[in-house]
């Protein structure tokens, strides 16, 4: 059966976003060129301003825009990245997919032979390699952060102060101070959240630390080696710009020791199906305004509302 290898690499022509080349190699050795015009993958270069879907007391709507789409809030923090860099972060995206899927696998294999197949510690893709953010408001009052948009991720989680430079990747925006939010507070290891991080995790609190006064720590270790390490907490999150679309009580991740390749996003929001993720939390007993109902709409990189 005869092997494909394909790399793909961008013409060094004038306009360097003009063409795409893929080079298949086959057994043989000869290679086999193919050459696409990939155009069409620009981004828009003009914001189209869409008006807001109209909240009520029972729905909120965020907006959801491209990182690289020309309404995105990362532009303002610098240049807008290459055509190579774009190339670069489809690959990392499409390596981690492969991670999960072979990770996957190999759970199932062993689980068939009678084994059990543990992780080596609680992974996801590497972060920056997502495609969309959001804008999200954290504290009393709210203060507004540009998070990744992660349907893969459960916990949601923000850098906080205090937090040296040297222990907090740089980020453009003001860290979250819990210090300034009337509303924020730790969870205790007692807490059933705290319980579920671990099992999640496998962060345990310290031995006779399960009580109302001692902090829940948490960790999130991604695929590329970034680590995220802090104590899990409670503030009011703000959906829109409007006091009334906001979840009470939210529980997120409060980072204090951070490293890795983050970008300059803020943090990340949780989009997957276990109780601590944005979803869950927004149709929980605490946050009865809204039911048990979500969806999200994904622009394409050329749509001028991305």
């Amino acid at each position: 059966m005869e092997v494909l290898a394909a790399v793909l690499a961008v013409a060094a022509l004038a306009s360097p976003f003009v063409r795409l080349v893929a080079v298949a190699v086959a057994e043989s050795g000869a290679p086999d060129w193919h050459v696409g015009s990939v155009s069409s993958l620009r981004p828009s270069t003009v914001c189209t301003a869409v008006r807001p879907a109209g909240s009520s007391t029972y729905s909120s709507a965020l907006k959801v825009v491209h990182r690289h789409g020309p309404c995105s809030p990362l532009l303002s923090r610098g240049a807008a990245p290459s055509p190579v860099e774009i190339l670069h972060r489809d690959r990392d995206r499409a390596n981690s997919i492969h991670r999960k899927i072979t990770a996957k696998n190999a759970a199932q294999q062993a689980s068939n032979k009678g084994m059990h197949y543990l992780p080596a510690h609680w992974a996801t893709a590497s972060l920056g390699t997502n495609n969309y953010v959001v804008t999200v408001g954290l504290g009393t009052p709210a203060r507004y952060f540009t998070v990744e948009f992660d349907t893969g991720s459960d916990l949601s989680w923000v850098q906080c102060s205090p937090c040296t430079r040297s222990r907090c990747y740089k980020q453009k925006d003001p860290l979250f101070n819990p210090s300034t939010s009337p509303t924020y507070s730790t969870v205790p290891c007692g807490a059933r959240e705290c319980r579920e991080i671990d099992d999640s995790q496998g962060r345990r609190c310290s031995s006779g630390s399960n009580s109302s006064s001692s902090r829940c720590p948490f960790e999130a270790v991604y695929a590329d080696g970034s680590q995220i390490d802090g104590v899990l907490a409670r503030d009011t999150l703000t959906l829109t710009t409007s006091p009334s679309d906001t979840i009470p009580g939210f529980v997120f991740g409060c980072g204090h020791n951070n490293s890795g390749f983050f970008g300059t996003e803020d943090g990340l929001i949780g989009l997957g199906r276990k109780s601590l993720s944005l979803s869950s939390q927004a149709a929980s007993a605490r946050s009865s305004s809204y039911g048990p109902s979500f969806s999200y709409c994904l622009p394409s990189l050329s749509s001028g509302e991305g």
